[in-house]
């Protein structure tokens, strides 16, 4: 059995809907007076000390959450740029050309050019006709100017990214990474970029996702997916997710199943043992497996990779700050499973 990696999704998508808080014109108008010495001073401030030029540092006054109005996106056009949802957590834009970062607002609309940073603890939900964006915490994205009859065009540079796109005739929708370009007519995905790699796992409909140096694009179906690897000239990876019934995916701990590439053997090869137990930094759950594959002979096994899982950073769900438990639910239930089996 090839490798899994199991994976806990600190920030489950689609965002959590919190209380949307009513107010007045009067309050908002007596609330804007009351702050207006205090803006004031702050514009000082920033005119004296200067603004940062660039890169939200997620350090901008927080206190007040976009939570003052309500928006039915069905009621949004088609063509109408990307209009905020929901904003929780420090989060922030500014328009091309700007060096001042604004705070979202629930209902607003963001200019075309628009840069989006999100916090550690910042998720952003937006929507535009009937598709939808939700950026997650540490996450950086620009929405590029769109040519006269062009549709939807993405640039995702950091972080993790939820993309339903409503299924239309003559769709054309692209999202960039610094590895992939993803064609998409209609489809739900998640796009991640991290330092090691750029990935993508399609959910539902179909994505075709062009490689560094490949001409020939990879078609995805729902239920597969892909990584590149930053590694100059690294192959890109194909995986296909697990079942709906599998273990993990019902215990909320969902997994893909990694190959085995021979290729990768040489890097267990040792000049003092017959192999070491450790490769290099690229590739490391799949060297492990290869590692493992050695001593498990003719007999069924798996490997889970939990290292990245095993620790959060903070309490989300179920999901405790500290040591997570990543795989106890999955092995409990497989063995339950198992068991009923006889």
């Amino acid at each position: 059995m090839n490798a899994l990696r199991l994976f806990v999704s600190r920030y489950g998508f689609p965002a959590l809907p919190t209380p949307i808080r009513g107010s007045s014109p009067g309050d908002r108008r007596a609330g804007a007076l009351r702050r207006r010495p205090v803006w004031l001073l702050c514009g000082l401030l920033l005119v004296a000390g200067g603004a940062p030029a660039s890169g939200f540092d997620g350090t901008q006054p927080a206190k007040e959450t976009a939570q003052d109005l309500f928006l039915d996106s069905s009621g949004v056009p088609a063509s109408a740029n990307w209009v905020v949802l929901d904003a929780n957590g420090i989060a922030a834009w500014r328009a091309q050309g700007e060096t001042r970062w604004h705070r979202f607002t629930r209902g607003e609309v963001l200019p075309p050019g628009s840069e989006i940073e999100t916090g550690p603890d910042g998720e952003i939900t937006l929507v535009a006709g009937g598709d939808q964006l939700t950026i997650a915490p540490r996450g950086r994205l620009i929405v590029p100017f769109a040519r006269p009859g062009q549709d939807r065009r993405l640039r995702h540079e950091r972080g993790r990214i939820l993309v339903q796109i409503e299924s239309r005739k003559s769709r054309d929708v692209r999202v960039d990474t610094p590895l992939l370009s993803l064609g998409i007519k209609g489809t739900t995905i998640e796009v991640e970029v991290d330092p090691e790699q750029n990935s993508v796992v399609v959910h539902d409909g179909e994505v075709e996702v062009t490689t560094p140096g490949k001409p020939d694009p990879v078609d995805l179906g729902a239920g597969e997916g892909l990584r590149q690897s930053v590694v100059p000239g690294a192959d890109a990876t194909r995986f296909t997710l697990p079942g709906p019934d599998g273990a993990g995916q019902s215990t909320g701990e969902p997994a893909w199943r990694l190959p085995l590439p021979d290729v990768y053997r040489k890097d267990l090869v040792s000049e003092v043992a017959d192999i070491k137990n450790v490769g290099p930094r690229w590739g490391s759950a799949l060297t492990a497996g290869l590692f493992l594959k050695e001593f498990v002979g003719d007999r069924p096994w798996a490997h889970l990779d939990i290292a990245g899982p095993a620790r959060a950073e903070s309490d989300d769900g179920y999901v405790p700050k500290g040591s997570t438990g990543t795989a106890v639910r999955t092995l409990l239930t497989w063995l339950e499973r198992r068991t009923a089996q006889g």
